[in-house]
Order: structure tokens, then sequence, then C-alpha cells
């Protein structure tokens, strides 16, 4: 026995992406025990439709649900017994998960076992990371989910023996993304995109192929089915009925001009409004405080106030197109910002509080320095592609976090820095792989990478 066990040491120290892969597991999860030992799992100001969403899932009351939320956080906090604790567990092995993920697919792409460490690692250790698993918030599944579809996004790049499961996979994963947080509704659709772009044709035969149906229907049904759900919940066909909340947060900050078939809202939200801009600096937020007026004064459901806010702010957007687009650029410009980091006054740290808040802050300037150069190497590599350069998987990633970042622009002008969470583990990895292989000898740089499923028995079996 112990000769077969010395064996098996010896095996490992000969594999240099299997001891990469067990510190990344050991590392991860002394970190998040750590955590889970001296911080209590938080909530904030959404954790609470989430919950509402959950308790009239879990009684099937559909008609007691606002059609705020979309399904798959609160099944996850049904999943957990409603007990935050468990919801934090849960994240907290989401997080070692999604780091394991970003581990194989950088092994898959590089076979270096100090990138895929390094990218495992990064992520993992991410203050943003870290700091929404211990929130009862979405970001933490949503990025496993996002993750969990470039994984099987790589797998469909195999040149041979790529099964059809990658492709339902992928198609299944972009769909509970949107069902996580509907901005991510456009991932089935893009991959769709990128693998029709791949092929280098387009005709009508290429839609009758079962891996693109696999890839996009998942998120048309999703889509269709729970808006129907919706629509009989609520009588407002759409995914979730905060879309003219959401977008009040942009047509709010100029909502004098709204039209005079709106003047009753109009007039209820600027006596709410100035009482929030002296609180905080920002009247996006305004609507969540003059809904409940709003709707006694109406008479309006929730849902119907909604559509109201919907074709008011359309109206204003396309009478003021100018303002509409400043807003815009302004939460755009947020999204990649350092404001969800409020979110650590949660937490306060009694042992060598110093120490702490000095890991803090050098996590906080690492996050930023990983953003940016992601955004140079975004631009890098647009204009080379623009030159004829190949569309690769580092450049679908790419893609993939530059239009994520716009769905929730356009809409939304409030709490923009916490839609980027989800997608950080992507960035990650692009900043890694591009400066790995700008250091890499120009001969090997330019070598082809051997395409081969990332799975943990190839990792482990070399």
């Amino acid at each position: 026995m112990l000769r077969a066990f010395s064996s098996k040491v010896k095996g490992l120290r000969s594999n240099p992406a299997a001891v990469a892969f067990l510190v990344l597991l050991a590392i991860s999860s002394i970190v998040r025990l750590f955590a889970v030992i001296h911080f209590p799992p938080q909530t904030s100001y959404d954790t609470g439709s989430y919950v509402h969403a959950a308790h009239a899932l879990g009684k099937l009351h559909l008609k007691a649900y606002n059609g705020f939320r979309t399904p798959a956080y609160p099944l996850l906090l049904l999943l957990g017994g409603m007990n935050f604790r468990v919801a934090r567990l849960i994240q907290s092995i989401l997080g070692i998960v999604i780091a394991s993920m970003l581990f194989a697919i950088t092994w898959y792409r590089t076979r270096s076992a100090a990138a895929s460490l390094a990218v495992g690692l990064l992520s993992s250790l991410s203050l943003s990371e870290l700091l929404f698993e211990q929130i009862i918030y979405s970001e933490t599944l949503c990025a496993f989910w996002i993750v969990l579809s470039a994984f099987a996004f790589a797998r469909t790049k195999a040149p041979a023996g790529t099964g059809i499961r990658d492709y339902a996979l992928l198609g299944l994963s972009a769909a509970l993304a949107g069902m996580t947080r509907p901005m991510f509704l456009i991932l089935g659709p893009l991959y769709f995109c990128f693998i029709v772009a791949e092929a280098q044709r387009l005709d009508l035969s290429m839609l009758r192929e079962a891996r693109l149906a696999l890839v996009l229907a998942p998120t048309l049904a999703v889509a269709i089915g729970w808006s129907a759900v919706n629509q009989y919940a609520s009588n407002y066909f759409g995914v979730t009925t905060t879309t003219g909340y959401d977008l009040v947060s942009h047509s709010g900050a100029f909502i004098e001009l709204a039209p005079p078939k709106y003047s009753e809202i109009a007039r209820i939200y600027l006596r709410y409004r100035a009482p929030q801009l002296r609180k905080s600096g920002n009247q996006a937020a305004t609507i969540w405080y003059a809904g409940s007026e709003i709707e006694r004064t109406t008479g309006f459901s929730g849902a119907e106030v909604s559509k109201q806010l919907t074709r008011m702010s359309l109206e204003m957007f396309a009478a003021h197109p100018i303002l509409y687009l400043d807003s815009v650029t302004r939460s755009w410009l947020r999204f990649w910002g350092i404001g969800a980091y409020g979110y650590l006054g949660y937490f306060k740290e009694p042992h060598g509080r110093r120490i702490f808040y000095a890991l803090v802050l050098g996590m906080i300037f690492l996050q930023w320095g990983i953003t940016l150069t992601f955004l140079l190497i975004a631009a890098y590599s647009i204009v080379r592609w623009r030159q004829r350069t190949s569309f690769n998987y580092e450049l679908e990633l790419i893609a993939i976090v530059l239009l994520g970042s716009i769905p929730e622009a356009l809409l939304i002008n409030d709490d923009n820095e916490r839609f980027f969470v989800p997608l950080i583990p992507l960035t990650i990895y692009v900043v890694v792989t591009f400066l790995w292989r700008a250091m890499k000898p120009s001969g090997a740089r330019h070598q082809q990478l051997r395409e081969v499923k990332p799975t943990v028995v190839e990792i482990s079996s070399h």
C-alpha cells in the first residue's frame, strides 16, 4: 500500500498541471472557510425581492408574485431551504467551481500549468467575487453560468470528437445566465452568431443543424416561457416587470420634460427626487420610493406602472436623445468602476484590521489594473481583427464582455458596477492568456495550439 501511495505521489510530482490544480483547490477552499467562519451572510436592498420571488415560487402562488425577479436565483434560495447561511455556502462552493473551470479552460488553450493557476487564483481571490459570495445576491450564480457557458464553448472548439452534449450544455448554461440576470439573455444569440461566423458561411441549411438549435433554443424557450408566466401572474409579457422602473433611472434626471399626459407621475417623482439627491447625490433610485404613491394615485398595479414608465421614458428618449445618450454614456462608464466595493462596508474584520484593509486596498488596485488592461487588450484585439486576423476564442470572450456592458447601460443608470461582477472572471482569463502569449518566444507564440477537451481525467493523466 505504501509503495502504491509513493508511486502516486511521484506521478503527481511529474504532473505540474495536477499539482497546480490541487494548489488552486486548497487555497480557494481555505480562503472561503475563513470567510464563512468570520463573516455572516449579508443582505442588501435587493435581497427582499429575491426572497419574495422564492416564497411565491415555493408555494406555486404566482398571483402573489410581482414579476420583479427571474427565477434562477430564487430557486437557489429554495434549494438552500431559505437559509441565508446555506445559500452563502452554496455560493462559496460555486466560487471554487468557477475557478476550477477557468483553470480547465486556460489549460486547454495554453497547456501552461502556471497560466492556468494564475487565472484560477486571480478569479478565486478576486475581491469582487469573494465579496458577492457573502451577499444574498445573484452575482455569483450568474458568474457560474457564464463561465460554464465559456467552458462548454471551449469544448466545442475541439477539432474532432465534439459531442452534441457540449452544444446542449452551451445553450442551457447561456439560457440560465439570462434567467439569473436578464441582461445576459444576449448570451445564447451571441454564441449562435459566433458559431455561424466560424463556419464562414450563412445559408438556410445551417439553421437545420441540431447544434445550432441546441445553442439558441433554450434561451428562446425560457424567455418566452417566463414571459408567459409573468403574463399570467401580472398581465405583463416580459421576463421582468421592472423595465419601466429601470428606464426611469435615465429619464428621471430630466422628468420635468415629460409629456403632459404623464404630469401626475412626473409631479410625484419630482417630490421624491429632491430628498434622494440630497441624501445620495444620485436620483436613480427615486422610483423605488415614489412607486407606491404613484400606484395609489393612479390606481395602477406595479406592472401597469412599469408599462406607463416604459412608454413615458421611450417618448422622452425620442424627444431628447442627447440627454438620454449622456445618461447612457455615464452609465456605461460606471459599469467599469469601483462602486461595487461600497458593499465592503457590511464587513468589519476585528483581528488585524490594518492588515485586513491593506489587503483589501491591494486587491482593489489589482482588480482595477486587470480591468484597465482588459480594455486595452480589447481595443488592440479589435484593431487586429479589423486587419483580417482570425476571430478566435479569446476575441469572442472579449466581445461577450463588451457587448454585455451595453444592455444595462441602455436600460438602467443605477448600481451598474454590480453588473460587471459576473463578467470579471472572463476579463481575468483574457488578460492572463494575452500576457502569457506575449511573453512566449515568437516561434512558440505562433504555434497552433493543440485543441483537446479540458477534462479532469486528461489533466490528471499526464
